[in-house]
């Protein structure tokens, strides 16, 4: 039984072996096998190299293929070439050779069989480069390709505001034109190419809609402080932040954070060395200035009614705006944040105009309600006496080497109208630290400092300047220094405001400071904590 079953097996294989003999198949094929065809070539029967040549000879003929675009009455014809279409050759050979020659030896059989009487047509892998089909057609079409214009509003010098419509444009859909192009080459079309140019329209990413529904039709809120012109770089500094918030719009809900829209105050930013508060005393410092800027939006933020999110006052009270209504920024540490908690949009402008900063607020002026500001001390602080001894004096002379600053307590309120009544909000209240008084007390001897009661007899001597007899004066707000008076609604002025208890005292322009004593408000602005509470500049907020 054995050898009658060992028999019959050799005896099929020897006639499958004469079926496939007499039909001309092999096991192993040298070239492609009858029956290929790639694009119009017949690749059938030919070796490796033969069919490279003529695959070669279709990727000269797809290049110079003629593409003729047309958009309208106006056409444009390039070869194929040019529009960055080309044969890829090494695939296409790659793939004429796999055919029959894959697969198990049963698979590899059969499927040759099925070429060989049916045929295979396989079209050609081109190639494209779709930047050169985007510049050619650019070239060719220059009027086509329109960016479109967003939507936006003009602000008028009477400061109305009026909507500046959007425009569409156009551009052509190349994912549908090279689509296009690849299936009439891989039809093998040899004759003359024809497509049209697919122009769609594109919308502007802001419509005329867009700016109607964020309802900014006028002014509705406006703060001015004045600034010493004549000093260049303070001044260079407001400018570049003043500028950062300029054309600013603030979405309903939306939080704004001056650190986050300002950004580091440093020389790549810009910004220039000028005064800041250091621990109560001025010092240069880059972004001496922005404080100023940072201040003046507040009021303005104020009187548009908009809540308040972070407000940080300086340590020591500064003249551009009134007590109580300042706003001090350190980038990284220290920020100014407000909500916009109207359902309308705000749009900011900013101007520097001479010596002169304003901030200006635009939204919706029927639903922004009236509103009116105060503030007043409610507290001054006396400063500390500290007496040094002074080895150059000589002994029992007394000579002010420090003059000192009155602290204060200052409140705000804000008063908003609505439904026919006043309704008062409390604002921050602010603290200003004092500035220590020194007087050097000659001893003839080197000796630390020491700090006596304020009530001991002092005797100034004849060649020191004079010992006040009277108290500090609090801060002055000096009419040439702040634009807004204390008290204020919108942007009228009421000279007659006085703070409460009698806290607000005479200025005394003519009188001299002792030993290079400041003014008690500080012209300059920007607060610097102390060394361990202060951030690195190179950490933005998050």
């Amino acid at each position: 039984m054995y050898r009658v079953g060992l028999g019959i097996i050799i005896a099929l294989l020897l006639l499958v072996g004469a079926f496939f003999g007499l039909n001309g198949v092999s096991f192993a094929v040298d070239g492609i096998i009858p029956g290929v065809h790639v694009g119009p070539l017949d690749l059938g029967g030919l070796t490796r190299g033969d069919a490279e040549s003529k695959l070669n000879e279709l990727a000269v003929s797809i290049e110079s293929l003629p593409v003729q675009m047309v958009y309208g009455a106006n056409t444009c014809q390039l070869p194929a070439g040019e529009l960055g279409y080309s044969l890829d050759v090494d695939k296409s050979l790659r793939q004429a050779e796999q055919v029959g020659n894959s697969g198990s030896i049963f698979t590899r059989l059969a499927e040759r069989q099925r070429v060989k009487l049916q045929g295979l047509h396989i079209k050609p892998d081109l190639l494209q480069d779709r930047q050169q089909l985007e510049i050619k057609v650019a070239q060719a079409w220059p009027n086509i390709i329109v960016e479109p214009e967003n939507a936006g509003f003009k602000v008028l010098q009477d400061d109305r505001v009026i909507i500046v419509p959007g425009r569409m444009g156009t551009k052509i859909d190349f994912a549908a034109l090279e689509k296009d192009i690849t299936e009439q080459i891989t039809a093998n079309r040899a004759e003359l190419l024809e497509v049209t140019l697919p122009v769609i329209d594109v919308a502007p990413l802001r419509t005329t809609q867009d700016i109607e529904s964020m309802e900014i039709n006028g002014l509705i809120a406006q703060y001015s402080t004045r600034f010493d012109a004549g000093q260049a770089d303070r001044t260079y500094n407001i400018r570049v932040a003043a500028a950062a918030l300029d054309g600013l719009l603030i979405a309903p809900g939306e939080e704004f954070s001056f650190n986050r829209v300002v950004g580091p105050r440093s020389s790549e930013a810009g910004y220039k060395s000028a005064n800041v508060i250091v621990n109560n005393e001025l010092v240069p410092g880059l972004g001496g200035g922005v404080c100023q800027v940072s201040s003046t939006l507040y009021n303005a933020v104020l009187l548009a009614n908009l809540k308040i999110v972070e407000r940080n006052n300086h340590s020591l009270p500064v003249s551009y705006v009134p007590i109580g209504r300042d706003a001090t920024v350190v980038y990284g540490a220290v920020d100014f944040k407000f909500a916009n908690n109207a359902d309308f949009y705000i749009y900011a402008k900013s101007i520097v105009s001479g010596n002169n900063l304003t901030v200006k607020l635009y939204g919706n002026t029927e639903k922004t309600p009236q509103v009116e500001l105060s503030s007043w001390v409610t507290a001054k602080i006396e400063p500390t006496v500290v007496y040094e001894k002074d080895p150059n004096l000589a002994e029992g002379e007394k000579v002010v080497k420090q003059g000192g600053k009155n602290g204060f307590k200052a409140a705000a309120v804000r008063y908003v109208w609505k439904d026919g009544e006043k309704v008062e909000e409390k604002l921050t209240p602010s603290l200003y630290h004092p500035v220590r008084r020194i007087i050097a007390i000659g001893t003839g001897a080197t000796s630390p400092a020491v700090i006596v009661p304020l009530d001991e007899d002092l005797k100034p001597p004849a060649t020191a300047q004079p010992l006040p007899t009277e108290p500090e004066s609090p801060p002055a707000i000096e009419e040439d220094q702040v634009l807004q008076p204390v008290n204020d609604e919108q942007s009228e002025i009421d000279p007659d405001f006085q703070p409460p208890d009698g806290e607000q005292e005479e200025n005394e322009p003519d009188s001299e400071p002792v030993d290079g004593e400041e003014d008690e408000n500080i012209d300059e602005d920007d607060e610097v904590p102390d060394q361990d509470s202060q951030l690195p500049d190179s950490e933005p907020l998050s």
